[in-house]
């Protein structure tokens, strides 16, 4: 079509004559129209205007805005269906008499929209597009409108937005463990010398996940890829039929011109698979009515996008020291009620000897983490009994002292030499228990008596000064108790030494000693 045909095609007072020859020119062409709209995704209409200079625009929509939102009422009927006035036409544009109003030109198309519910589909039969509502004499000149709207040659100016849409579905996988600590023994008893060993476990179980923080996010994009400026008055972006809102930077309404693209965000808290599906309400420059696009975008949710606590290592940590890495487990290879078992591992106590001989509890604890934070510990402690020593006074077995001859009563003893030059006497603590034995021998002339004072293996001398004390005095009953003080011959004997003896030279040759001793008893195993 030439430019001149296509500019009096559009001004409304044409003459009889002209419109004459438009239809005579387009008879022949009028069902040979090539259809431009097999593909059902979009359709390609005529939107009528208000402009008698401009009187259509094309427009590429979505089938949906046609067959549900109103382009194939537009200028008939109200949304409650009432009819307004009655149909016009481009005849009514051409027409001198006719008001400057008239309606859209549809295309028929095949379609199938499966947001329905029903998911059902159909052919649209097309408004205002072929020749039943038409006389003879109009189809020339209707033809003519449809090369002017559709034709390849000179089209009109389009109104049209390319609207798309992303939907990311994500949540977070939280998952769960916990920790058993084990030991073969909880109480020990560790002899002088000795050691005792027992032996620890350490159970992890994995106890499934936690899925939390369901959201769907994306980014819907609005190019102006038409011939005219556009207005976004509205956006309806929605789930399933549940709202969303949406982040455009700028307050609705917004100014679009073409060739521009407008992004708006959305991220919404949503926990089932779904579509996402937004409609893009506009206007344009010389068009009447607001014009629908819409875009949808299905989304699953499928592995976690977030994972917590996927992989934790397991730690054990004895008392008093720092934590040592037993080991890192991965959720990927457990499934819920799964167990994972370190050890047995050993744990050995030496006795730390007498002089540092103190009984302890042992505390131990394993822990499972995630990177510093701590998900769950458990504990075991191990009560460990040193044998340890009980201080006591000792003395050699002998004669008793006089409880009438300024003497406590007292079990304590002095030794005759008759027997310790000949089999020796027991040591004697705490009045029943044996500790060791005490020897001598005396050689020629005075002070040539010797004792050997000799502590068995479960006494040592205590860690005191003049551990041991001697008094050399006769075997008569009636004199004065030896007070402790008293002792004419004190030495120290080498402490906290089991089975340790000393030898005691020098000493007056008398008939009997009194010999005090401070040691500790080794108490008895349980």
């Amino acid at each position: 079509m030439s430019s001149s045909l296509r500019a009096r095609l559009t001004v409304v007072g044409m003459t009889v004559a002209m419109l004459a020859s438009l239809m005579v020119i387009a008879a022949a062409t009028v069902l040979a129209l090539p259809n431009r709209h097999a593909n059902t995704n979009k359709v390609s209409l005529c939107h009528a205007t208000h402009s008698t200079t401009n009187p259509y625009v094309l427009i590429t929509i979505d089938p949906a805005a046609i067959i549900k939102r109103g382009h194939d009422l537009h200028h008939n009927k109200s949304p409650n269906g009432t009819v307004l006035r009655p149909e016009r036409t481009f005849w009514d544009l051409v027409n001198p008499s006719a008001q400057n109003d008239w309606d859209d030109i549809i295309p028929s198309f095949d379609w199938s929209y499966f947001g329905n519910p029903d998911g059902n589909s159909g052919t649209y039969p097309g408004k205002n597009w072929d020749g039943p509502k038409w006389n003879v004499d109009r189809v020339g000149a209707y033809a003519h409108l449809l090369e002017l709207c559709f034709g390849s040659d000179e089209p009109g100016p389009e109104a049209h937005l390319d609207v798309s849409k992303t939907a990311v579905a994500s949540f977070k996988r939280t998952h769960d463990w916990s920790i058993d600590k084990s030991v073969d023994r909880n109480s020990l008893w560790v002899p002088v010398g000795g050691s005792e060993t027992v032996y620890y476990e350490v159970e992890v179980t994995y106890d499934g996940y936690t899925d939390s923080d369901h959201r769907v996010s994306g980014t819907i994009t609005i190019k102006n890829d038409g011939d005219l400026d556009a207005t976004i008055t509205d956006i309806v972006d929605e789930i399933d039929g549940d709202p969303v809102a949406t982040d455009c930077d700028d307050d609705l309404p917004i100014t679009l011109p073409k060739g521009h693209t407008l992004e708006c965000d959305y991220d919404v808290a949503y926990g089932d698979d779904g579509t996402n599906e937004v409609v893009v309400t506009a206007t344009f420059v010389d068009v009447e009515d607001p014009v629908d696009f819409d875009a949808d975008a299905p989304f699953t949710f499928g592995a976690p996008t977030t994972q917590v606590n996927a992989s934790v290592d397991v730690y054990d940590t004895p008392q008093g020291g720092s934590g040592t890495k037993l080991g890192t487990l991965s959720a990927s290879g457990f499934d819920e009620g799964d167990t994972h078992t370190f050890g047995p591992y050993p744990k050995t106590f030496n006795h730390p000897g007498v002089a540092n001989c103190q009984d302890l509890v042992y505390n131990n604890t394993a822990d499972v983490r995630s990177g510093t934070t701590v998900l769950d510990s458990d504990s075991e402690s191990v009560s460990v009994n040193f044998q340890c020593g009980i201080g006591e006074t000792a003395t050699g077995r002998g004669l008793p002292w006089s409880a009438t001859k300024k003497a406590p009563s007292t079990w304590f003893m002095y030794s005759e030499w008759s027997q310790i030059s000949t089999t020796g006497v027991d040591i004697v603590a705490g009045q029943h228990h044996v500790i060791g034995r005490i020897t001598g021998t005396r050689g020629s002339g005075a002070n040539a008596t010797t004792l050997v004072i000799d502590l068995n293996a479960n006494a040592y001398f205590a860690n005191v000064a003049h551990n041991v004390k001697i008094q050399p005095m006769s075997c008569t009953n009636n004199q004065n108790y030896v007070q402790p003080g008293a002792f004419t011959v004190k030495r120290t004997a080498t402490a906290n030494v089991i089975d340790q003896s000393i030898t005691v030279s020098g000493l007056a040759n008398t008939a009997c000693y009194a010999i005090h001793l401070d040691v500790f008893r080794l108490e008895p195993a349980p």
